[in-house]
């Protein structure tokens, strides 16, 4: 299974893992968002605005994104949802807050965010 991996001082974390077969009809396969994905994160990392995972809606469609603040507007693009998905019910999954108690996610009137730093202090660490 593709995972998107974040490098930290305690080890790498696996962030997304990509089971979906959401686009490969149209060749865009768990690899291929996998990849494009984890660029995504990179270019927000190196720009410092991965700070927060929030929610918003691009082309009528319910996308996650990054912000550079809690409760700001969406800063870059991570990933569009497939239709009758919403990024309330998704985001836990896809970055397995469940796992992680009361974890770094908050649920408010506008949207869901998760502390993406939070996240990587408190999500368990790769075993090799």
């Amino acid at each position: 299974v593709p995972r998107t991996i974040a490098k930290t001082p305690r080890g790498e974390v696996s962030v997304i893992s990509w089971v979906s077969n959401f686009g490969a009809e149209v060749g865009y396969t768990p690899q291929a968002r996998c990849e494009e994905v984890s660029n995504r994160f990179q270019q927000y990392y190196d720009k410092g605005i991965l700070n927060y995972i929030t929610t918003g809606r691009k082309n009528n469609h319910d996308v996650v994104c990054v912000s550079s603040k809690n409760g700001g507007a969406c800063d870059g693009l991570l990933l569009t949802l497939k239709p009758g998905d919403t990024a309330s019910s998704v985001i836990p999954q896809l970055f397995d807050v469940a796992s992680l108690g009361s974890g770094p996610i908050e649920q408010s009137s506008s949207g869901i965010s998760i502390d993406f730093k939070e996240l990587l202090e408190n999500s368990p660490v790769e075993s090799n």
